[in-house]
């Protein structure tokens, strides 16, 4: 987290929790589809945000980083079983109901399941929060 957090210069704090929130979401949705390996798919929330934090695109700042062929398309929005994965954690971030509903169907999860994947990468992340602050 504290690695996240360096590298987040090009935007706010929050950018990197963010990142740890998509990452978890991504993780746990994971156990309800066979898209990926659950490290992978952390990983791909993780990175989702990297372009921000960097302050460029997202082809540049995947350049060097020793992800797999797949998710490195993932994350320069190739379709694919870990894209819809990603999508529909970010439509649900947005509350973009509609949007939830088509990428949850394409991720071959229930919308519950999408919502309980959230709702755990929360708790998480609050967890991980008075950890930090402890």
């Amino acid at each position: 987290m504290w690695c996240l957090a360096s590298l987040n210069t090009g935007g706010s704090p929050e950018l990197a929790t963010l990142a740890l929130l998509r990452a978890r979401s991504c993780e746990l949705l994971g156990d309800n589809c066979d898209v990926a390996d659950h490290a992978e798919l952390f990983l791909v929330g993780l990175c989702s945000l990297l372009d921000s934090m960097l302050g460029r695109p997202m082809a540049e700042a995947l350049d060097h980083l020793p992800l797999s062929p797949a998710a490195k398309r993932t994350l320069l929005g190739e379709p694919s079983p870990m894209r819809s994965v990603l999508d529909a954690i970010i439509a649900r971030e947005h509350g973009g109901w509609s949007a939830v509903e088509a990428s949850a169907e394409l991720a071959g999860v229930s919308q519950a399941s999408l919502s309980n994947a959230y709702v755990g990468a929360l708790r998480w992340a609050r967890e991980l929060s008075r950890v930090e602050s402890a």
